[in-house]
């Protein structure tokens, strides 16, 4: 039987638009932007509406009026060739407007998003007569061989609590990583924000339950997890009320037991069958005598 494919592209585009939340009004989200009439199309388009504002994002800062976000899943090879495939994305955007010079090329910045750190890629590139730099943790400028800013985003290595909600697209993502995504998604409360986490949660939760587990009783929980949970909560739940009641039922007998035990000076045994308790009760009631 073939092994169901992982679709993560549909949890990153949920990622940076979460990420980005706070810009949602000046920035527009076009996802799968297509390139020509046949399929050639981009992973994500993100037009910045007023270019004179400052996004405070690790991976933003470069944004001009057009971005171009490529993202390679966790499966998938980040190749030299996937770089410059990306590259001439955007050279082929900057050929799609109506008029001679329409969207100009020092308008538009490239980014692609991976987990892992591409080395061989980077040393094909330097290769090439690119420089690589570093000018946050995660971010890689690539430079001498474009006028258009380009960069290559490892968001496994972004060190701040940012980017959670990109950092925990992975099989067996850390356990911060998804506290600090549980955290923040708490005080999201529209509609576009929960649609967000549930796109994303429908990805990485099942490959990581057992990390999700842990942070699942932590109080505010937000909705989307408290859905995910909803049947093992209620479960625990019922659980919780059929021991009460059990608990309840016990502390009747006991005192019954004592009351017999001492009133005929018979043995706790013999009190037990005369009030024909069940074996299965007995021993919870001996530790409560």
């Amino acid at each position: 039987m073939k092994k169901k494919k992982i679709q993560w592209h549909p949890a990153f585009y949920s990622g940076i638009e979460l990420e980005l939340r706070d810009y949602r009004d000046s920035l527009e989200f076009i996802t799968e932007f297509e390139l020509s009439r046949k399929p050639l199309r981009m992973d994500m388009l993100i037009i910045k509406k007023n270019t004179d504002e400052i996004i405070s994002s690790s991976f933003a800062s470069i944004f001009r009026r057009y971005n171009i976000i490529e993202y390679k899943s966790p499966e998938d090879e980040l190749s030299v060739d996937d770089f410059y495939k990306s590259v001439g994305y955007a050279l082929i955007y900057k050929g799609l407007g109506k008029k001679v010079n329409e969207i100009p090329l020092c308008d538009i910045t490239v980014s692609i998003f991976r987990d892992s750190y591409p080395r061989e890629m980077f040393q094909q590139l330097k290769i090439d007569g690119a420089t690589i730099s570093k000018p946050a943790p995660g971010i890689y400028f690539v430079e001498g061989i474009f006028t258009i800013p380009v960069q290559v985003v490892v968001t496994s290595q972004i060190k701040d609590d940012s980017c959670c909600a990109l950092k925990i697209l992975k099989k067996q993502a850390k356990i911060n990583d998804i506290k600090r995504f549980v955290s923040e998604t708490k005080k999201y409360r529209t509609q576009g924000d929960i649609n967000n986490i549930d796109a994303i949660l429908d990805v990485c939760f099942p490959i990581n339950r057992a990390s999700f587990g842990s942070v699942k009783e932590e109080d505010g929980m937000c909705e989307a997890l408290r859905e995910l949970f909803k049947d093992e909560l209620e479960e625990k739940e019922l659980k919780g009320k059929l021991e009460g009641k059990l608990e309840g039922k016990l502390e009747g007998k006991l005192e019954s037991l004592k009351k017999i035990i001492k009133n005929m000076n018979i043995s706790t045994e013999q009190a037990m069958d005369i009030l024909e308790i069940p074996e299965n009760e007995r021993a919870s009631l001996l530790k409560m005598l």
